[in-house]
């Protein structure tokens, strides 16, 4: 660069030599001009004549010459300015998300029940651990831990500096106070039946150590769970723990801290803010704030994205993505995630039910393959089990229902059931009528429309109850308040299907949905979880699928993935499956929107 730079001044100066090789140097008025100059080269002032001193072609060949140069030196400028500095994310930018519902307790000790409030609370509170981008759990507040040879002891030290967002330390005592308070039966954390029978004490001032009698009691995933203050929820009671304020106002510890939230003129929460924890004990996150627009529906949500009012939306049902996929400014990520949607039959609620012929010609019934073409435009993979293909543990050979009408004809009327007048089946006078719950999301009611038509058509009287989806899960799910709930569930990818089809998970905060009591399926969950080696624990696994196919608690539909929708202007999001939808905020520190330019030195 620098000799191509030297060639062209070395060619100027030769044009310059010839131009005054030309003048008559022996004329009067040149010696006279040479005379009286003292200087060898014109001063600025004398220098504007020179073009007075050249000729048309001599000048057109300067202007060429001198915009080459200036155009090398540029380019040279730039070269060496990208080959020495950097594009590094810089702080700064506020990053807006859509959410269909409401949150209600963004509080660790209750938030995992509902997505939303699970949501939030994952980048306002801090555990002993967390998970990042690939789904490995790695120190948090903990500097490290230690676990014993038998997997009945887990030991944490605190990291050194780390403070509340109010300012106030957190120590080792609010760990115990936090495990302490979601052994409490009285507060119905979902957390209590895993952690009822664990012991923790505290060994110094920064040593914390969980004990139990088994090791099927303790796992490392138990301690990703928030913390929460203990000088602030100590003076309030047991009772009222659900009634305060800082279940939407909470004081954590993590990477963003609660700003404000608004509410509209029904008392509905319409945006809630955080902003970043300049304090955070760990590299401080790039995003300076971070808002959640909350939607009654899907279609607001999508409306709001397409008019860029916001930059994200939690999930994109598949039957609304024709109306993002196209929008240039959005990445559509379909993030892999063990979560399989199901009918969960409840005898408790319809006697029907109780049946297990009726519940196998409902099976029967059940039009999978249709669901799957028509809800998620064949995106999505259809299952009959409790433990999803590719998941630890899962069998093939389990006893299926495959869409076959005439099948459950037969089964029905060696049953005694015959057709009245309306085209429905009854028996002892009592027609078969059952009704299907789910939620106000486009996949799932329209889901349950497929399964209602082709339930009437076979002679099931059916209807299905739609409910809000910030609603569904206190008023139809806590109670137990449907006699079949159609519905998602999370089983995470290392899963143990004894918090969803154990006994003791009948009852909320369990996940039992089936409220299935089967004491065969009790006793291979239990010692499933008691056996280290997994070709025994596998064993256990498989007799457990055998039982669940043919008792049918539920009838399961499919998996699908989890579109998340971002705006492109979003930097920095390495998901690529998640656990649970939280998940998708793992590396929310590493997000960024503005960048800056630094010295590779620096």
């Amino acid at each position: 660069m620098f000799k191509k730079i030297a060639n062209f001044l070395r060619i100027i100066f030769d044009v310059l030599k010839k131009h005054r090789q030309k003048k008559d140097n022996s004329s009067t008025d040149y010696q006279i001009i040479k005379n009286l100059s003292l200087r060898k080269w014109p001063n600025i002032h004398q220098a504007r004549y020179l073009p007075n001193f050249l000729n048309k072609k001599e000048k057109k060949e300067i202007l060429i010459w001198s915009c080459l140069i200036v155009v090398l030196i540029l380019t040279l400028l730039v070269r060496l300015y990208s080959k020495n500095f950097v594009t590094q994310p810089a702080s700064g930018g506020t990053y807006a998300e859509g959410i269909i519902g409401q949150p209600t307790y963004i509080n660790p000790l209750f938030a995992k029940s509902i997505d939303i409030d699970y949501d939030i609370a994952r980048i306002i509170f801090s555990g002993l651990l967390t998970t990042n981008k690939s789904l490995e759990l790695k120190d948090d507040l903990a500097e490290k831990h230690e676990i014993s040879e038998d997997h009945r002891t887990y030991k944490f030290i605190l990291r050194d500096n780390i403070f509340w967002h109010d300012g106030q330390p957190l120590t080792v005592d609010d760990v115990i106070f936090t495990y302490q308070a979601i052994k409490n039966k009285q507060l119905s954390s979902p957390y209590y039946n895993n952690l009822k029978n664990v012991s923790v004490k505290k060994l110094d001032s920064k040593a914390v150590e969980f004990s139990s009698d088994q090791a099927s009691n303790l796992s490392l995933n138990y301690f990703a769970i928030g913390i929460i203050p203990e000088h602030i929820w100590k003076n309030i009671p047991k009772d009222k723990y659900l009634q305060t304020d800082y279940n939407l106002k909470p004081v954590g510890s993590g990477p963003y801290k609660f700003r404000l939230l608004t509410k509209d003129s029904d008392g509905m929460i319409t945006s809630y803010a955080l902003e970043r924890n300049e304090k955070f004990y760990l590299k401080a996150p790039y995003l300076g704030k971070i808002n959640f627009l909350f939607f009654k529906n899907y279609d607001e949500a999508v409306a709001a994205i397409r008019a860029k009012k916001i930059d994200g939306l939690n999930y994109s049902p598949k039957n609304l993505e024709e109306k993002t996929v196209n929008l240039s400014f959005l990445n559509a990520y379909p993030l892999q995630i063990p979560y399989y949607t199901a009918l969960f039959l409840n005898p408790r609620a319809n006697n029907f039910l109780d049946s297990k012929t009726i519940r196998k010609i409902l099976a029967y019934n059940t039009p999978k393959q249709n669901i799957v073409e028509e809800v998620l435009n064949n995106k999505g993979q259809i299952i009959d089990g409790p433990i999803l293909p590719g998941s630890f543990g899962f069998k093939e050979d389990i006893i299926k229902y495959p869409y076959d009408p005439t099948k459950a004809e037969a089964v029905l009327k060696n049953a005694g059931y015959v057709k009245n007048g309306d085209g429905f089946w009854e028996k002892d006078g009592k027609a078969l009528e059952i009704s299907i719950t789910t939620a106000q999301q486009p996949d799932l009611q329209k889901t349950a429309n497929i399964i209602q038509g082709a339930w009437q058509n076979f002679g099931v009287k059916t209807k299905v109850i739609s409910m809000p989806i910030d609603l569904i899960q206190k008023e139809i799910i806590k109670p137990r308040n449907y006699q079949i709930l159609l519905y998602g569930i999370i089983t995470g990818f290392h899963q143990d299907p004894y918090n969803i089809w154990h006994s003791s998970q009948v009852s909320d905060p369990g996940i039992n949905l089936s409220v299935f009591s089967n004491k065969r399926v009790d006793e291979l969950l239990e010692k499933a979880r008691t056996y280290p080696l997994e070709d025994i624990k596998k064993k256990k696994y498989f007799e457990f699928q055998d039982v669940i196919a043919e008792e049918v608690p539920a009838i399961f539909l499919y998996n699908s993935p989890y579109t998340y929708l971002i705006n492109n202007k979003i930097k920095g999001f390495a998901a690529e499956k998640i656990n649970v939808p939280a998940d998708r905020f793992n590396n929310i520190t590493e997000w960024y929107i503005k960048t800056k330019k630094v010295h590779k030195n620096q």
